[in-house]
């Protein structure tokens, strides 16, 4: 009878925070006056009290990597997402 053998797969070391909080993310949350969506992002952010724990830059140029308004770049993981983040979990899982 032959074996099988039995090949482990490595899992890959990827930079992930346990449970990372917005201000773990070190967030700069990019936005422009008259946008719809970065308005209810702030008022998300305010709701949820971490407005104080977010960077929040108006400007009329975005960085490399960021395709609209509002955007958030995590300067801790170097993350970046672009559009409303509908609440804080998806914002947190997509910048983590």
């Amino acid at each position: 009878r032959k074996r099988k053998s039995k090949k482990r797969k490595r899992k890959r070391k990827r930079y992930r925070m346990n449970n990372p909080t917005i201000k773990d993310l070190d967030i700069n949350y990019y936005s422009i006056d008259g946008c719809y969506y970065c308005q209810e992002t702030k008022y998300l952010l305010e709701k949820e009290g971490v407005l104080e724990d977010v960077n929040e830059l108006k400007v009329h140029s975005l960085p490399e990597g960021c395709v609209g308004y509002p955007c958030f770049v995590s300067k801790a993981t170097g993350k970046k997402s672009t559009g409303f983040p509908e609440n804080l979990d998806n914002l947190i899982s997509k910048l983590s």
